[in-house]
């Protein structure tokens, strides 16, 4: 039997795999490798830092009956690929009797790596994970000044659920450092970021933004020592009982850096074509695929991204196994949504004739803050 192989089991590559698997003709199966005892939904990790009790809602144990039916031929593989070969990869431990597993066709769905709250630490356990959060509450419900640094959706995220969660007496001083004039990310609609400007300074956040911090020798990441302050470059001085810095996502693409370095862009992501095949030479043929945090295709890296680059690569493989005509990706809308707690938020999303346009306010506890895709998150596995 041939082998369908994808390396990574969180979103894109768990969604190639339901997609795929009542599809695939009777001469492939799935093989599905992933190291990590538990999937991770990082969107509901903010709340999780914060909230007790949601620390059980961000993860879900990976389990072959999770993954697939019983006497299914398709396996989930919870071994660490080593290395990639021009057609097959390599474990560090034995299937079937061998480290070497030949594909037909692979699929690179490795995601990015990001330190806790956002993900975790790839060998943690569930109760690990839920540990780790429980401190982490801890930590910050007895913590008085609180400074974030980045004004990028993760950090205006988590101020908004630390301003849900401590209201009146308990209520928190929180600073937001942003080194841009502007929060959210350039590209994003400004009337976004003009938005959720007005919502955090009528809560009372401190905004200080054109400026950065200075990383002295005694800095530290998360609680800090009786009478810490943060220092900017223009001179601030910010008392600060917990540091919480929301940095970026770094695509896990070293797999395939190792072996041909000029597959992968300088932003570290892998390069594909207009079929979301991976652009190497190194390969003994073009079933070859990247989606997700780890892939360099058209629009940005989120959830929606993966969910679209998994429906095309799903449609390729397919095509690809039937000799047929590969699908042309097309990226999804512009669109995002930050929440601020459970009950307030901004977003805007690109519309047909409109273009880019707020969304109403009312919709954003809808839409994603009230239970940040945890329900659609769990009802992706069978068990």
């Amino acid at each position: 039997m041939l082998n369908v192989v994808i390396i990574g089991a969180s979103t894109a590559g768990h969604i190639i795999a339901s997609q795929l698997a009542p599809k695939l003709p009777a001469s492939h199966r799935i093989v599905i490798i992933d190291p990590a005892p538990t999937s991770y939904w990082p969107i509901a990790s903010l709340r999780a830092a914060v909230v007790p009790g949601f620390e059980s809602k961000v993860y879900h144990k990976l389990e072959q009956k999770n993954f697939f039916p019983a006497n299914s031929k398709n396996v989930l593989v919870r071994q660490r690929v080593v290395s990639v070969e021009p057609a097959s990869i390599v474990l560090d431990g034995e299937f079937e009797g061998s480290s070497q597993v030949p594909f037909d066709a692979l699929v690179f769905a490795t995601g990015a790596s990001q330190p806790f709250p956002m993900r975790p630490k790839q060998e943690w356990s569930a109760e690990e994970i839920e540990r780790h959060f429980k401190v982490m509450q801890q930590e910050i419900a007895a913590s008085k000044n609180i400074v974030v640094m980045g004004g990028g959706p993760t950090g205006i995220e988590f101020v908004g659920e630390i301003l849900g969660k401590f209201t009146g007496g308990e209520a928190k001083n929180i600073t937001l450092i942003h080194r841009p004039q502007q929060l959210i990310d350039a590209r994003a609609y400004k009337k976004l970021a003009t938005t959720l400007e007005q919502k955090l300074r009528k809560a009372g956040v401190n905004l200080v933004l054109g400026d950065e911090h200075v990383a002295g020798p005694d800095f530290k990441v998360g609680k800090q020592d009786a009478g810490a302050v943060v220092r900017t470059k223009q001179g601030k001085e910010i008392p600060a009982d917990y540091v919480f810095v929301a940095v970026g996502n770094s695509p896990n693409t070293q797999l395939l850096e190792q072996v041909d370095p000029s597959a992968v862009s300088a932003n570290k992501l892998i390069k594909v074509n207009d079929h979301l095949q991976v652009k190497s030479t190194f390969f003994t043929n073009p079933n070859v695929f990247a989606a997700g945090d780890c892939a360099d295709a058209p629009g940005w890296r989120s959830f929606v991204s993966s969910e679209t680059e998994a429906g095309t690569v799903t449609t390729n493989l397919l095509a690809a196994i039937k000799k047929s005509s590969l699908k042309i990706h097309k990226a999804g809308p512009r669109a995002m949504v930050v929440p601020l707690g459970t009950t307030d938020g901004a977003g805007f999303a690109q519309l047909p004739l409109l273009g880019d346009s707020m969304l109403p306010e009312f919709l954003i506890p809808t839409v994603k803050g009230k239970d940040l895709f945890t329900a659609k998150f769990h009802g992706r596995f069978l068990a």
